[in-house]
């Protein structure tokens, strides 16, 4: 029997990450969401990432490549990001920009859950389907 009442078990974490902003936009917020994100990726050594975007009612392209620069981080250690709760608009812009894929027919970088509860689940369930 082990000495301590419980274990911590890391195996299998998830990185919740939130977006509080509602409009993501402009070079400044963009950047201070790559270094947050990098951050937290690097102090969590994270692999499997939910980014919770339901306060996001407007996303540019500029707003856009902060979670492509998380991606790119998560991706070149093996892992994957999971978004939830796009708002509809958000959710056009990165359908049209082939981030996204409601269909699930092409790959794309990240994968779209309704809500954080459904993104974790997705991330310890299943391994990576439709994401490229």
């Amino acid at each position: 029997m082990s000495e301590h009442p419980a274990d911590p078990i890391t195996r299998d974490v998830v990185l919740l990450l939130k977006i509080n902003a509602p409009e993501v936009r402009g070079e400044e917020l963009s950047s201070e969401l790559e270094r947050a994100f990098a951050a937290e990726v690097d102090r969590a050594e994270a692999t499997k990432v939910v980014v919770d975007m339901k306060a996001v009612t407007y996303i540019t392209s500029t707003g856009v490549r902060a979670l492509l620069t998380l991606y790119h981080k998560v991706k070149g250690a093996g892992g994957r990001v999971v978004l939830c709760g796009l708002t509809e608009m958000v959710a056009e812009v990165l359908e049209v920009m082939r981030f996204i894929d409601s269909s699930g027919v092409r790959p794309t970088p990240f994968e779209v859950q309704p809500d954080v509860a459904a993104a974790v689940v997705t991330l310890l369930t299943r391994s990576a389907s439709g994401a490229g």
